[in-house]
């Protein structure tokens, strides 16, 4: 058995639209940046898992076609990290408040039609936002 230890990684979360003007749709890549020892070399990968209209796995910019959950399967299996706890993580995250630096459950208000804000629970400060741009026809 082959130990490994992970040195490094980093998460990414990003989302975008496309599709015609009169029927857009909205995507999802979850990313994940890693950098494994295995004592005798040290592997770098970079996994993107895009879930949209397509479902596709990207390992170090070479593109692989899947089914829904074969894309998921693959995620996990390549990071080692399954898509709720990755959500769950990146959320804690990316919900840390940089005015006063807490950590605990923000809330989520609605703006104009397809934004939505992420708001610290402590001081209301915007932490984040989000935009859907399918909501606007």
């Amino acid at each position: 058995m082959v130990k490994r230890k992970v040195k490094q990684r980093k998460l990414e979360v990003g989302h975008g639209w496309g599709g015609p003007p009169h029927d857009p749709y909205t995507f999802m890549e979850r990313t994940v940046h890693h950098t494994i020892d295995y004592g005798y070399f040290v592997n770098c990968m970079t996994v993107t898992l895009h879930e949209g209209l397509m479902e596709h796995v990207t390992i170090n910019g070479e593109k692989f076609e899947f089914e829904e959950d074969d894309a998921r399967e693959t995620f996990e299996d390549l990071t080692g990290i399954p898509v709720a706890t990755f959500d769950t993580a990146y959320n804690r995250i990316a919900s840390t408040c940089c005015r006063c630096g807490h950590k605990g459950m923000p809330t989520f208000a609605r703006g104009l039609p397809g934004e939505m804000f992420m708001i610290c629970g402590k001081c209301d400060h915007i932490i984040n936002t989000y935009m859907d741009y399918s909501a606007i026809i």
